[in-house]
């Protein structure tokens, strides 16, 4: 099924404040939600039954972790209702390795491989 908004294919969530965004399991359910059509915190409490007030904290963290965005909004009652989707098809978790990070990671095992040993009671500079 084609989302009703635009919608990148991929995000990567490698931060610590996008992996603890995503851990929460209302959250995760919301952006199940979200996947195929944009929806309004008064449709996702409705979905989820929960006070709205809990579900525009949820959503609040995944807009701020980058994971969530505002993709149409509307007028009721001369308020803007903003209707929320995900940010990318498929959230990738964690890091994937570029020819730097490797080089980087053989560097510090050289390191530590030559770092001296030392008695855990005995400091030294």
């Amino acid at each position: 099924m084609v989302p009703d908004y635009d919608l990148a294919p991929s995000v990567t969530a490698n931060t610590a404040q996008q992996l603890k965004a995503i851990a929460e399991p209302v959250r995760g359910l919301i952006l199940d939600l979200v996947l195929e059509r944009a929806a309004s915190v008064t449709e996702l409490a409705a979905a989820l039954d929960r006070p709205k007030s809990s579900i525009a904290y949820h959503v609040d963290v995944l807009v701020d972790a980058g994971l969530l965005q505002i993709v149409r909004t509307r007028k009721v009652r001369a308020i803007d209702e903003r209707f929320y989707g995900r940010t990318g098809r498929t959230i990738i978790l964690g890091n994937h390795p570029t020819p730097e990070d490797a080089a980087r990671q053989d560097f510090l095992a050289e390191a530590q491989a030559e770092a001296v040993v030392t008695e855990s009671a005995q400091m030294r500079s």
